[in-house]
């Protein structure tokens, strides 16, 4: 129903409480509109897919629901502010998709589903449990602004990430210490990390110690903004004291930096890598936003995309500013075995930025 109804649209529940017809039906999504389940509800025995979006749904009616689904696979809920404890209970035998999105009053998860591959979650820090998380494969977190995702996910999530192959963290805004610890990410293959601030760049050593299996890293940095003494001047920029590198990367191999630009922290980071890396097979370092390159490096279109995203003339002067550092202080010290890109903005693309075209 419309977002923008006075009153919001209650569903009739009534429509679903036959068995025969609840029981027929494969995908639900219900989008800004009131829900109460009940006890009534009829057995959605074929129900593979359910997708909230902004459904005014309480912790108990949703129970119900969860109680009558239990063929479900995914579960998509968003923007569903009246739940504020979610329990995943163990009926749900089939689930392995699980994505929660901005649910305001959300304040505990417990996750009981014992095939549960993907997790998925945006939105402020709560308390989460898993029952079983060895089948965990893949997991997201992203969180609003000065919510500390990073020392969150270094301190809490190693215990339900024990298996987990594929990791990503979206830190809005976070400029901390994150604490270097003895628990492990131990499968952990691919590892994204985004970050608004590359200053928290020299945190990140902590995740990369945790995950001795760790084959890919990417890096997505917000460089839109730099302080002019944080950015690398005359002096060499591997000679710093708080690099002395804690362990070596014996399984990495390849490296993708999106944002790089000329701050030292992230120089010296990039440096780091190059140097305690023995198996290092490529580095990316790519210029562009983090929002996304669309048009490889001789400007052509991907992924149907007709251009990259817009830059202004300051982030295009950084850009090519980050090229040259890179040249100058990374280059030389890359093994003659390792491929090595720097990537500078797209020519197609951001060609005509004199002319007010960014």
């Amino acid at each position: 129903m419309s977002y923008f109804m006075k009153k919001k649209y209650s569903f009739p529940c009534s429509v679903l409480s036959d068995d025969a017809a609840a029981s027929s039906i494969r995908s639900l999504c219900l989008s800004a509109c009131v829900f109460r389940p009940t006890t009534t509800l009829g057995c959605m025995r074929r129900l593979n897919a359910l997708s909230l979006f902004s459904v005014h749904i309480t912790d108990e009616g949703l129970g119900h629901l969860l109680s009558k689904s239990f063929a479900l696979q995914r579960l998509f809920i968003f923007r569903c502010n009246a739940i504020t404890c979610l329990k995943i209970p163990s009926m749900l035998q089939q689930l392995k998709l699980l994505t929660i999105k901005l649910c305001e009053k959300l304040q505990v998860v417990e996750i009981n589903a014992p095939r549960l591959s993907s997790f998925h979650f945006d939105g402020a820090l709560v308390k989460i449990s898993v029952v079983d998380p060895s089948p965990l494969r893949d997991v997201y977190f992203s969180s609003p602004r000065q919510s500390r995702m990073l020392s969150y996910a270094r301190t809490r999530l190693p215990s339900i990430t024990r298996n987990v192959r594929c990791l990503t963290l979206v830190s809005s805004d976070e400029d901390v210490n994150i604490p270097m610890l003895h628990s492990k990410f131990p499968r952990l293959k691919k590892l994204e990390i985004y970050i608004k601030r590359p200053q928290a760049v020299l945190s990140l050593i902590s995740f990369l110690d945790a995950s001795p299996a760790l084959d890919s890293f990417i890096l997505r940095v917000d460089a839109n903004v730099l302080r002019p003494d944080s950015v690398v001047g005359g002096e060499n920029a591997a000679d710093d004291p708080r690099w002395k590198p804690e362990c070596r990367h014996d399984c990495l191999r390849q490296v993708t930096i999106i944002g790089f630009c000329s701050e030292k922290n992230l120089v010296q980071f990039v440096i780091y890598i190059v140097e305690n890396t023995p198996r290092l097979e490529s580095i990316t370092l790519d210029t562009t936003l983090w929002s996304g390159r669309r048009c490889d490096i001789n400007g052509k279109s991907r992924k149907m995309k007709r251009s990259c995203d817009r830059m202004t003339e300051g982030c295009i002067a950084e850009a090519h500013r980050a090229v040259k550092v890179a040249n100058r202080y990374i280059a030389g010290r890359v093994p003659s075995g390792v491929r090595f890109q720097v990537l500078e903005p797209c020519s197609q693309c951001h060609a005509r930025t004199r002319s007010g075209w960014y």
